[in-house]
């Protein structure tokens, strides 16, 4: 019988690295640096994992179809930014639920040692701001 011990995976937003602080509700609440500094000693303890990613484009693509037609939901003529429709599936996403699972998708797809998919990938020459 083999043993396997459960590791868990942090999967680190990397424009959060270097941050001087974090606003929740108008407050200070954390530094990411602070908080990134744990998750990687934790890591070399053997408690935990931590994979750093890009989140390029992770909120404007939908998760179902792999697809940028997404529209922000709108009603009684106001705009719902944080709510946004797959015109291809027809799906109402949260952004915030949106960007979450395709950090995982694109987690999925590094780990392993494969490139991101091109819909997910900066164009080249193109630089993070």
């Amino acid at each position: 019988m083999r043993m396997t011990t459960k590791v868990p995976l942090i999967i680190f937003e990397d424009g959060l690295k270097g941050s001087t602080h974090v606003r929740f509700r108008g407050r200070i609440v954390e530094t990411s640096e602070m908080i990134y500094k744990d998750l990687k000693k934790r890591e070399k303890q053997g408690e935990l994992l931590v994979l750093d990613i890009n989140e390029f484009r992770a909120s404007s693509v939908c998760f179902e179809c792999h697809q940028r037609n997404l529209r922000h939901h709108t009603a009684q003529e106001r705009a719902f930014y944080n709510i946004l429709i797959c015109n291809d599936c027809n799906i109402f996403w949260n952004r915030d639920v949106l960007a979450a699972k395709n950090m995982m998708f694109i987690s999925t797809q590094l780990w392993p040692g494969n490139e991101r998919s091109d819909i997910f990938s900066r164009p080249t020459g193109q630089r993070a701001t």
